[in-house]
């Protein structure tokens, strides 16, 4: 039997992985508009991590954020 406490630690960790995720895209986001390229490389090294973490612990990531949990290929573009 699943602990309610282990359900909600395991809910605010997607729920907080999902936000850096979107937090990261959109600071790539904003360095790609202001071609900003010393932020970039990081920025997408940062997403492709936190991609990572994503599809190791099976959260999903959703659609909006421009990034999905079955592609890191955002090094590959810009």
């Amino acid at each position: 039997m699943v602990s309610p406490l282990g359900e909600v630690a395991v809910g605010e960790f997607a729920d907080v992985l999902r936000a850096q995720i979107a937090e990261t895209h959109a600071k790539l986001a904003a360095a790609r508009a202001n071609r900003d390229f010393e932020t970039i490389t990081p920025q997408v090294l940062r997403l492709r991590y936190l991609l990572d973490v994503a599809v190791e612990n099976g959260v999903t990531v959703e659609e909006d954020t421009g990034a999905s949990t079955g592609s890191a290929t955002e090094a590959g573009e810009g």
